[in-house]
């Protein structure tokens, strides 16, 4: 039961958005692939310390997310 199937939790970061003129990838592209794969997307700039702290916040929410959807039987200790 359930072999073979891995949820794993994913966020999509985009970073250097304080570059937005000259990206490569728009913002939607990134957010329609987040959707596909059910992931979360996210931008973020280093430069202006946009988003820094919250991805890593949103990151252990999802494994949370993840870890709570298998239930009781198959849990996991972050250290």
């Amino acid at each position: 039961e359930g072999h073979g199937k891995t949820r794993l939790p994913v966020v999509l970061v985009g970073n250097k958005a304080d570059l937005s003129p000259d990206r490569e990838v728009q913002a939607v592209e990134g957010k329609k692939l987040a959707e596909s794969w059910g992931a979360t997307f996210m931008e973020s700039s280093a430069r202006e310390n946009q988003l820094t702290r919250g991805i890593f916040t949103k990151v252990i929410q999802e494994i949370a997310r993840v870890e709570n959807s298998y239930g009781q039987e198959r849990r996991c200790q972050l250290m």
